[in-house]
């Protein structure tokens, strides 16, 4: 249930980046952040409570996986609001490059190459998952966050 939930927040805050922009992508980041951390919070709670059995942290299976989604997403919220692409293609044409640096670059390459590196382990783990619902979770999650990534970049 609650990657469900974290899937309609993340669904929600590109929707409305991408179209009605009713909500600043600073607030989307809050909102995204604090999903993230409730889902660990709810995640170890639950874990506590079954305390006699020693379980093995696997990165698909403990939630991590949705609440990293949840991070990264945030981030390119964030990246997106600053309008880091487009201050990387002016830093690269004109003289600004001396006097900003490559600064909206570099955290546009940082952006994009974390959301690379999260898509591509999405595929992969949909890729061995059994199930073609928790497989849909795992490739949807890659999509997305590969969107957001292209969106950023254009």
């Amino acid at each position: 249930m609650p990657e469900l939930i974290a899937s309609v927040l993340m669904a929600l805050a590109m929707l409305d980046a991408a179209f009605t922009h009713r909500l600043a992508p600073v607030y989307w980041t809050a909102l995204l952040i604090a999903g993230a951390i409730g889902i660990a919070a709810l995640r170890t709670s639950r874990r506590a409570r079954k305390q006699p059995r020693v379980e093995m942290l696997s990165f698909a299976g403990s939630g991590i996986h949705t609440t990293l989604g949840m991070i990264v997403m945030a981030a390119l919220m964030l990246g997106m609001s600053h309008g880091a692409a487009a201050a990387t293609t002016t830093a690269l044409t004109s003289a600004a490059v001396h006097h900003h640096g490559l600064g909206a670059g570099s955290m546009t390459v940082a952006l994009v190459g974390g959301a690379a590196v999260y898509s591509a382990v999405s595929f992969v783990l949909a890729a061995r998952q059994r199930g073609w619902l928790v497989r849909a979770e795992y490739a949807t999650m890659g999509a997305t966050t590969s969107l957001m990534a292209v969106a950023l970049i254009i």
